[in-house]
């Protein structure tokens, strides 16, 4: 009887540690999922973070330090003179910083080379010839020598000069002229004005500010020469056209600074 009451009393131990082993069980199957979840969003959240940061630097290096890098190696490749392989690099560039002007400059870097090359440029109209010569440093030198006959014994030899440097607007225009009609009729003549180069159109005429004769009965003189400058400075004109013309450069006068007198219309005007 004894015994049967204790193997009672076991079986009843052995429920209740068996119901609580499954409870315990239960409890922990329910904590390990929770766990595994907490480690696959860290792993998500891990990951997103690492892809951000890789596209925020792919996007600054695409957009910063790249084309900072390519346009370092246009200037590098303008500064030394190689001027189609800068031109090709800045127009990659697109509009990053001044690239745009850069391509320009590119071309009257080789602009400035084929004139240097090609030594003094020439054009001439009638009695007169001008003339295109180019420093290293790019100052374009214009010069029109003219000789104005109106009978072999009456002539009047005159020449006139302008230095352009780049991004000149204004410049003087400067010369003389020398002419005899007899032993007792002839004069010097100088010459001067102000060309407003920006502004300065085709069909607009431009006095001497300075015309000032010495000599001796120099009326008959004084009268040959053109009271306007006109003249010279459409052949000046004329003349770095052609130089332009024959170099097959994409540049035009207006890039050269000439702006008004390639449109005829002056800047200023509405």
């Amino acid at each position: 009887m004894a015994n049967n009451i204790e193997r009672g009393r076991s079986a009843a131990s052995s429920c209740v540690v068996s119901e609580h082993e499954e409870h315990a069980s239960g409890d922990a199957g329910e904590k390990r999922p929770k766990r595994k979840g907490r480690k696959v969003l860290f792993i998500v959240v891990s990951s997103s973070i690492l892809i951000a940061g890789l596209v925020c630097a792919a996007i600054a290096y695409f957009s910063f330090v790249q084309p900072s890098q390519k346009y370092a190696e246009a200037m590098d490749a303008f500064d030394s003179g190689r001027y189609d392989e800068a031109e090709a690099a800045f127009s990659d560039l697109g509009d990053y910083k001044d690239s745009k002007e850069k391509i320009t400059s590119c071309r009257f870097g080789k602009f400035i080379d084929y004139v240097s090359d090609e030594g003094t440029i020439k054009i001439t109209e009638g009695y007169a010839t001008a003339s295109l010569a180019m420093t290293a440093n790019g100052t374009m030198t214009l010069r029109v020598d003219e000789e104005i006959k109106t009978s072999p014994t009456v002539y009047v030899t005159k020449n006139t000069a302008a230095s352009i440097r780049p991004g000149d607007t204004s410049v003087k225009v400067s010369g003389t002229a020398k002419g005899q009609a007899s032993i007792y009729s002839y004069a010097t003549i100088t010459l001067e004005t102000d060309w407003d180069i920006a502004k300065y159109t085709k069909d607009k005429s431009i006095s001497w500010t300075t015309f000032k004769s010495v000599g001796h009965n120099e009326s008959l003189i004084t009268s040959l020469v053109p009271k306007s400058a006109a003249g010279d400075i459409g052949m000046m004109m004329k003349v770095v056209q052609k130089a332009i013309d024959d170099s097959r450069i994409d540049i035009t006068v207006a890039d050269l600074g000439f702006c008004a007198y390639e449109t005829g219309k002056s800047k200023t005007a509405a």
